[in-house]
């Protein structure tokens, strides 16, 4: 959301996912099953592939528990 908040991850309720949310959420599952960030097709059609690739590489790095993509600690 940081990188392309123009995504939008949500529908119009804060509280089901759009496509891009349901992508990113799919990219996740692949990232857990195939230990790696790319390879599922971009199907979204809403989605350029730079934004399927962000989404991509993001689910990967949260898989991985990459410290950039963790929520920063209020001081």
């Amino acid at each position: 959301m940081k990188q392309r908040p123009q995504i939008g991850l949500f529908a119009d309720d804060p509280h089901h996912p759009s496509p891009a949310g349901t992508y990113l959420a799919a990219c996740a599952f692949y990232a857990v099953i195939y230990g790696r960030p790319e390879g599922l097709p971009p199907t979204v059609k809403e989605l350029k592939a730079a934004d399927t690739s962000v989404l991509q590489k993001q689910a990967f790095a949260a898989v991985q528990g990459d410290s950039v993509t963790k929520p920063a600690k209020a001081p």
